[in-house]
């Protein structure tokens, strides 16, 4: 089976190379720092899942979302946003832009690689 592909949407540099790494002997990993970033790439990348941090500088996680679901081609991408400033409101607000879940920082692995299976149906074997 052909490996999925994951988009990573992080502007801390360690946070993203920490997530690529985790997740690149599984997936296919591509990893930008903004949102702007990520819709000049979207269409060459062609993700499978996304994962986007609602803390951008510029374009953020949310609005990124947003401009992402008012696209037909990525209207049921999954997107994951992950957030280290958990506020009363952000995961109302990473789901009223589109988002499929939301994930405090740190991510625990375990739980980040259990909602990737789930979002792209994957039974969590050995990939075999």
């Amino acid at each position: 089976m052909a490996k999925k592909k994951i988009l990573i949407v992080e502007d801390d540099q360690m946070n993203r190379e920490y997530l690529s790494q985790l997740l690149e002997d599984d997936y296919i990993v591509v990893g930008v720092a903004t949102g702007e970033e990520a819709l000049e790439i979207l269409d060459e990348t062609a993700p499978d899942l996304i994962i986007v941090d609602l803390g951008l500088p510029g374009v953020d996680g949310c609005e990124l979302t947003r401009r992402l679901r008012h696209s037909p081609k990525w209207l049921r991408t999954p997107i994951i946003a992950v957030t280290g400033h958990v506020r009363a409101g952000d995961t109302e607000s990473a789901t009223l832009a589109g988002c499929s879940d939301c994930l405090a920082k740190p991510i625990h692995d375990e739980t980040l690689l259990a909602l990737l299976a789930r979002h792209l149906g994957q039974d969590g074997g050995d990939g075999d």
